[in-house]
């Protein structure tokens, strides 16, 4: 991965509740820790065109690997520090030779 260069600057948030001051709990997204990416926008395939006609952008996203990235699940969502787009985290999985993660994202609606 030594000829990838990370050129975007992203934000990892995980859904935490946090007491509201009256009893109850609130969710929200809570930044974990922020780190240097690089993204390879998906193009071409059919599931891939379908996403985009519904407003869902495909990304496969590569971090380098780490105690932070180590700790990256599903249920969090990724922000483009950048731009300011919200992606949801659909997979993680390590890259051939171990020094990266490669997360495929997705913009668009995001849930959970």
């Amino acid at each position: 991965m030594n000829d990838v260069t990370m050129l975007e600057v992203v934000a990892f948030e995980a859904l935490v509740s946090s007491p509201d001051g009256y009893g109850n709990k609130t969710a929200g997204y809570e930044t974990q820790f922020e780190v240097r990416a690089h993204f390879r926008y998906l193009r071409g395939g059919e599931s891939v065109i379908g996403a985009r006609l519904e407003g869902i952008q495909p990304v496969v996203v590569t971090i380098w690997r780490s105690p932070d990235t180590e700790a990256i699940q599903t249920s969090w969502r990724m922000k483009d520090l950048i731009t300011g787009t919200v992606y949801a985290v659909r997979t993680k999985v390590p890259s051939d030779d171990h020094l990266c993660f490669e997360l495929t994202c997705e913009s668009g609606e995001i849930d959970g």
